[in-house]
């Protein structure tokens, strides 16, 4: 059998011939396709197959696929900009541009594309981020190919649980999603894309799941603050991304996942952006009837202010504020797992250290990268107990009681026979010195 006409179109299982109807989800492979100028069983790379299209949006299309390899269901992004490409209706897989300057247009996103994709690729650890696993260029264009999240999104969850959560239930679901973004913005890049329809919910595991990092970027990079003005979800894109030379930074994702919870919470989608730029009519949550408490209400909107100027500094002063914790200490919180790490005999982990060690080519090996962490976290530890002790000592002196002072006997000295009175000489005491202190569904 042609490996095109191997799984079935829809659930990507393999079927017992070419064309039959798919026992497993009933689609019927001998007419099933996608609509003109999409792909339709198109092998890319040598090893994925393409199937149903799941979406198609901004940055490009998704479609099922499956990884004939590892035969391994996957979901597989292809770069395929709104407005600046499309494909003839006779099959042809390559692009075509309507004018020269989409071509430019394209070339600069592809690259950007797949420089973003590779970042990503490198967050595999983070539970709540949908795990990237190739991208290559084939037909002209770039494909992400990225793990197939089973369940719903965040959208559709809402709808199914009586049109709006309860704010507890809302902050469970999202904390996760904030924390990741967190680790993601300290690899200096942005999602820029996130609405309750880039969110999945695992049916596995109620697990939150940002998908879609096709419009990701790299906001260390000089590139003259040029961006694409077509990645924009209305209701939820901050006004800083109609502007093609706006800055845009970590408060660009605070903005959209702020607005995503105000949808999760009241059913309702934000006010856009724009348009609140002259006339903010933008309802209070609690207006909307949601049961969320009067701070936390203040931090959504916060988070959700127009300038960006205005918003949280960082999702760790954003989580704070929801939650009503305090901020989170990093650097004491690093210091603290580093020693609970030494004291287990092994190295330290977790997400941040984690992506860090990816990011920079994978792990040292021994005596280099991993063995200075280990003599710096000594050299911490023997300065704390420096430190302590040199406290004790000091308490202990303080609360000492002051000794006494005796003066020795005079000593007589004869001057002359005139002299009646004897001078005295008294030996000074010593003074005491003390120490210093997508994936989208089907």
């Amino acid at each position: 059998m042609n490996m095109l006409d191997k799984y079935c179109f829809s659930c990507m299982r393999q079927l017992p011939e070419a064309g039959a109807v798919c026992p497993v989800c009933g689609c019927d492979n001998s007419t099933a396709h996608n609509s003109v100028g999409y792909l339709n069983r198109c092998l890319l790379n040598g090893r994925y197959v393409t199937g149903k299209s799941l979406g198609h949006g901004g940055f490009g299309i998704t479609y099922k696929g499956i990884d004939v390899n590892m035969e391994r269901v996957v979901a597989i992004k292809e770069f395929f900009p709104s407005g600046e490409v499309s494909r003839s209706a006779t099959g042809e897989v390559n692009l075509i541009f309507s004018e020269e300057e989409n071509k430019k247009s394209f070339d600069k996103g592809m690259e950007r594309a797949l420089k973003e994709a590779r970042i990503c690729a490198q967050m595999e650890r983070l539970n709540n981020v949908v795990n990237v696993m190739d991208v290559f260029r084939a037909n002209g264009t770039v494909y992400i190919v990225m793990e197939y999240v089973e369940g719903i999104t965040l959208a559709k969850y809402v709808q199914q649980h009586g049109g709006k959560l309860p704010f507890e239930d809302c902050l469970e679901l999202l904390l996760p999603i904030i924390r990741a973004l967190g680790i993601i913005h300290k690899q200096h890049v942005i999602h820029r894309d996130i609405s309750p329809e880039n969110i999945m919910v695992r049916s596995s595991s109620n697990e939150c799941v940002l998908l879609d990092f096709g419009a990701a970027k790299n906001v260390s990079e000089s590139d003259g603050n040029s961006h694409s003005t077509s990645l924009l979800r209305m209701g939820y894109s901050p006004v800083e991304q109609y502007s093609s030379t706006a800055v845009q930074d970590n408060r660009t994702d605070e903005y959209a996942l702020c607005a995503t919870m105000y949808f999760a919470l009241t059913g309702t989608r934000p006010t856009d952006a724009a348009q609140r730029m002259y006339e903010d009519t933008m309802k209070k949550p609690s207006e909307l009837g949601s049961d969320i408490p009067a701070d936390a209400e203040a931090a959504l909107l916060k988070g959700m202010s127009i300038r960006a100027a205005d918003r949280f500094p960082d999702m760790n002063r954003l989580e704070a504020a929801l939650t009503g914790r305090t901020v989170r200490s990093e650097s004491n919180t690093d210091i603290e797992k580093m020693i609970s790490e030494l004291n287990r005999g092994s190295q330290p982990t977790g997400s941040v250290s984690a992506h860090s060690e990816s990011q920079s080519g994978g792990s040292a090996p021994n005596g280099g990268k991993s063995g200075g962490s280990r003599g710096l976290i000594i050299a911490i530890i023997a300065v704390i107990v420096v430190i302590l002790g040199a406290g004790a000592y000091m308490m202990m002196q303080k609360n000492r009681p002051e000794p006494e002072v005796t003066e020795p006997p005079a000593v007589v000295t004869e001057a002359s026979t005139e002299e009646s009175a004897a001078e005295t000489t008294v030996e000074p005491v010593a003074e005491v010195t003390e120490a210093p202190a997508e994936e989208p569904t089907e």
